[in-house]
Formats: C-alpha cells, sequence, structure tokens
C-alpha cells in the first residue's frame, strides 16, 4: 500500500495538471503546492496572503495562475526558487 503525503495542513480548495503532467494544488492554508510526478512530496510550495481559491496551468506554457483574496498572482515554474 502506497502511503499518503498530507502537506497542506488546510482542506484542498483547487488543483490543476499541465500538459506536461506537472500537478499543483490550492489550499485554504495559503499555499500552492507542485507536486513530484509519484505525489510523493511537494517540490515547491508558494505562500500566498489570503486562501487559494483557483489555479491554472496557462496553456501549453510553465506559467502557473492563483486567485487568492481578490488577486491574481502568476508564477514562472522554472524560475522557482524553492
Amino acid at each position: 500500500m502506497k502511503k499518503k503525503t498530507m502537506e497542506h495542513s488546510e482542506r484542498i480548495q483547487t488543483c490543476d495538471v499541465s500538459e506536461n503532467n506537472i500537478y499543483a494544488t490550492g489550499s485554504y492554508d495559503k499555499t500552492v503546492k507542485i507536486w513530484s510526478s509519484d505525489f510523493s512530496e511537494a517540490v515547491s510550495t508558494l505562500r500566498l496572503k489570503n486562501p487559494v481559491e483557483s489555479i491554472l496551468w496557462v496553456g501549453n506554457t510553465n506559467l502557473l495562475a492563483a486567485a487568492a483574496g481578490g488577486k491574481l498572482q502568476i508564477w514562472d515554474v522554472r524560475n522557482l526558487s524553492e
């Protein structure tokens, strides 16, 4: 049986998968997490000031958009420091 990973501290509100099969989740814990291909761990955590309402990979790009607290934030996941 595969071990389940619990990395968000609150409920996951949204998730999306990129065209390159990169998975991301957004939570009420004010974070967006980008996951390893086997979901064993989050490879990057993006922190916001408000609970995450929605996330979306932007087409066939490396851009990830998140809506939180009435604001939109966009990251190029190739340039993440975490």
